[in-house]
């Protein structure tokens, strides 16, 4: 009888490529919306099953009459952060109240989207949440 050979060898994967071929893993990606519904997309996103975050901090704010008030503002405006899969930011960008993704012009004029990498955010998130005082974000 002929013995039967088995192939054992193993195929190269392409970088960026998740566990099934096809599928590629979860990155941030930044969602740019309308002013002042950074906080409504954010909810919206959330009740459809997306990840996502708003960069927020909480601020008192002090009233001409001594009144005081607790709220959350937005940080950086009219952003949304997005943590999703390719498959998924392609049907989260036809979203009505998505405008589009930021892509990263510093990438050689390539068009590519911008992805924020998981120790930035996580730094954002970090500072934003344990600050003291407000934190500003100064626009260029």
């Amino acid at each position: 009888m002929a013995s039967e050979s088995k192939d054992t060898s193993v195929a190269a994967v392409l970088p960026g490529v998740g566990d099934a071929v096809g599928v590629s893993s979860p990155k941030w990606y930044v969602a740019i919306v309308n002013n002042n519904s950074e906080k409504s997309v954010r909810d919206k996103l959330t009740s459809l099953g997306h990840t996502s975050y708003v960069a927020t901090q909480e601020q008192v704010k002090v009233w001409k009459n001594g009144r005081r008030a607790r709220s959350e503002q937005v940080v950086i405006r009219s952003v949304v952060f997005v943590r999703c899969s390719e498959p998924e930011r392609r049907l989260i960008v036809s979203y009505p109240f998505i405008k589009r993704f930021m892509t990263d012009r510093a990438a050689t004029g390539t068009g590519r989207l911008a992805v924020i990498p998981e120790p930035q955010m996580q730094t954002l998130r970090f500072i934003l949440g344990n600050s003291d005082t407000p934190v500003s974000i100064e626009e260029r």
